[in-house]
């Protein structure tokens, strides 16, 4: 007759019980750094969070070693025939397995995941397979009476989007404030939703009929969301090859809606055949077609566009199907549609601008981008730290130093820190380049943006400057007169000599 007995005395089952929350929370939700320091005993423990990027850090090197010590202890006893394991013990014991499995991996699905941004074919992983396929085998033997309920390809496959979403993530949205953070962890969570065990057990193919809404002010990072997300989806990895189905880097189509024609957006995103219009030589096939079952359509400026296209995405988005324009046939969208607007989608479904049975497709996950501005209330030593990032991202390592510190005594001494960056991350961008090639930066602005609405408060604009004002503010955004005209619902002319005027008070 078989004993139950525990693979984990009381002090191993506290330590198991920690690295199971571990190894299916957020990594980047603040819960993650509590349950990593409560196990490490409150000592010597740094934040792992910030700088799990290619590097492992020393703390966490400590907290693998637990997980090790603990699998080889638990791993002697699951041999004996004699005692019958608890589910609890089994599930415990294959939740440390997950975890030590993964971080042995990662500097190897770090080497696959640069080699899929410099190749356009399938990265190919045999080596790494191969070390985890063994790796597999020793905690997880096919004798074994603790079974993982995963294949080798499928968990290897799970790995690498893990950690491929954790790089896309660190390295797409920059910054180390609260407000960066929580943001990080709203994108992880639309990958792999709040649920990480229900995501690997049945949601991991089906999260592309799941669209994400992103809104934000312009200029905040809503596309480096997108990406972030766009190419972190589950890609399977085929066992005899040894190598995945689709190259991840080529699996995202932006369509930039508000720069379109409505002809146009139909054939981007639904194709044409031959003749459908004029200088429709061939057949095309849309991004709809093009993005396959892995890949992702980003509608970025969704909240543009007329009525007509709103209705065309709305039965792509209910049936998944769709027609190239000019043609009969019937075909299937199996990828993920990314939207995003700057504009007020209250407002626009309030005066009839936005349909409320198109928004109610897109806004089963929705992701809010924060303003720069939110982000330095919340650490004011952000900005430093982006200057530094984009003079590197510029310059190169060498340089990147000395232009920083040109940057921020610009910034200091001419904008002040409580500037309110009206452009968001991109006019921190444009501020950097205009530093580096001309020495200053000189906004169209703080007149603009700040003290014309402080004047309008107090009464001291009249119509007509106020009008021309508000008016200038929106054509700076857009570069564009008819496309102000059309964010304003006034005509061309009107943008114009409202644009003129402001130039001359």
């Amino acid at each position: 007759m078989l004993v139950e007995r525990s693979i984990f005395n009381n002090s191993e089952r506290q330590q198991a019980t920690l690295l199971s929350k571990i190894a299916w929370c957020n990594p980047f939700d603040g819960e993650r750094k509590l349950l990593e320091k409560e196990l490490l005993n409150n000592k010597n423990f740094e934040s792992i969070n910030d700088d799990m990027g290619t590097e492992i850090s020393s703390d966490l090197v400590f907290i693998c070693h637990i997980c090790e010590k603990l699998l080889v202890s638990a791993l002697k006893l699951i041999a004996k025939r004699s005692i019958r394991i608890s589910k609890k013990d089994e599930q415990l014991y294959c939740d440390l397995v997950y975890f030590h499995l993964y971080h042995q991996l990662i500097t190897d699905l770090d080497q696959i995941f640069h080699r899929g941004l410099t190749s356009s074919g399938k990265p190919s992983a045999k080596k790494a397979y191969s070390k985890f396929s063994e790796l597999y085998d020793r905690f997880a033997p096919s004798n074994s009476r603790v079974r993982l309920p995963y294949s080798k390809s499928h968990l290897f496959a799970c790995f690498y989007q893990i950690r491929r979403s954790f790089l896309y993530i660190f390295q797409n949205i920059i910054g180390s404030s609260n407000v960066i953070q929580t943001l990080r962890a709203r994108v992880w969570q639309s990958i792999f939703t709040c649920d990480m065990k229900r995501y690997q057990r049945s949601l991991y193919n089906r999260m592309g009929s799941i669209t994400t809404l992103i809104t934000g002010p312009t200029g905040s990072g809503k596309e480096l969301v997108a990406r972030a997300i766009g190419l972190s989806r589950f890609i399977p990895f085929d066992s005899q090859s040894k190598s995945f189905v689709v190259n991840q880097d080529g699996v995202f189509f932006p369509v930039n809606l508000s720069a379109l024609s409505s002809t146009l957006i139909e054939s981007e995103l639904f194709g044409h055949i031959s003749g459908a219009f004029t200088g429709a030589i061939k057949d095309r096939k849309g991004y709809f077609e093009a993005s396959g079952e892995f890949g992702s359509v980003f509608l970025d400026e969704v909240g543009e566009i007329d009525e007509d296209i709103q209705v065309k995405l709305l039965r792509v988005l209910q049936s998944r199907t769709f027609q190239r324009l000019g043609d009969t046939k019937q075909l299937s969208f199996n990828g993920k549609v990314i939207a995003a607007t700057h504009r007020d989608i209250a407002h626009l479904l309030k005066n009839g601008k936005f349909r409320h049975d198109f928004y109610y497709r897109l806004c089963s996950d929705k992701v809010t981008t924060p303003s720069l501005r939110e982000i330095l209330n919340d650490k004011p030593a952000q900005l430093d730290e982006s200057v530094i990032y984009l003079a590197n991202k510029f310059v190169g390592e060498d340089e990147s130093a000395k232009l920083a510190e040109e940057v921020i005594y610009v910034i200091n001494n001419q904008l002040g820190r409580d500037y309110s960056w009206p452009g968001n991350y991109r006019e921190l961008e444009q501020c950097v380049r205009n530093v580096m090639i001309q020495g200053i930066y000189d906004p169209e602005r703080a007149e603009n943006e700040i003290d014309y609405l402080e004047k309008a408060r107090e009464g001291k604009l009249n119509l007509m400057q106020l009008s021309s004002k508000y008016t200038n503010q929106i054509y700076q955004q857009t570069k564009n007169f008819e496309e102000t005209a059309r964010r304003l619902e006034v005509d061309r002319r009107t943008v114009k000599k409202y644009v003129d005027f402001a130039k001359s008070l």
